[in-house]
């Protein structure tokens, strides 16, 4: 089969009601966009995939992977990450902006929306968010200026019951006032 029937074939199974196919059809082509789309296949791929993420709960991570680094799809996670139907949405689609990239002129809006996020109800948007912004620091050294409300949500979130949550804002906070991010032992 061609790579452009692959595809198709990919995009009308990822579609299909049947649970284990459309998983196996976001995992083909999550591993065909890693390899490299042509740059007519990124388009419909990222359409396609971008809808998947907003209305199928059973494969949003599955979807995000497969999302992860096709650059046309940002528009639309761009929307979603401002209005997304569920928190796990939300949080897959804060995970793909990708708050570091210069060749990005939207990024700055970016960091807005995860610092919007931190107060958010649902415990992997939060995660998203800090996240989001430690890559925004580890690039750029500090928050952008009049981010004080910031830090002082960090220092509450390094306070959260979620492990994995206030691992990532005592981190963030320790990049923010040494400037070095501590990655732990290695």
């Amino acid at each position: 089969m061609g790579e452009d029937h692959q595809i198709a074939f990919l995009l009308r199974e990822s579609a299909q009601p049947d649970s284990e196919r459309r998983a196996a059809a976001l995992k083909g082509l999550g591993r065909i966009v890693e390899n490299g789309l042509r740059p007519w296949e990124r388009h419909p791929v990222a359409w396609a995939l971008t809808g998947h993420l907003a209305t199928d709960d059973r494969h949003t991570w599955r979807t995000r992977n497969a999302l992860d680094g096709l650059t046309q799809a940002l528009p639309d996670v761009r929307r979603l990450a401002d209005n997304a139907p569920s928190g796990e949405v939300l949080a897959a689609a804060l995970s793909l902006l990708d708050g570091d990239d210069p060749s990005d002129e939207h990024t700055r809006h970016d960091v807005r929306r995860f610092l919007l996020r931190l107060d958010d109800p649902h415990e992997p948007v939060r995660y998203e968010a800090v996240l989001g912004l430690e890559r925004w620091t580890e690039a750029g050294g500090s928050l952008p200026p009049g981010s004080e409300m910031a830090r002082c949500r960090l220092a509450a979130l390094t306070e959260d019951a979620s492990p994995r949550l206030r691992q990532a804002a005592t981190r963030l906070r320790g990049l923010l006032d040494t400037g070095l991010l501590d990655t732990g032992p290695t």
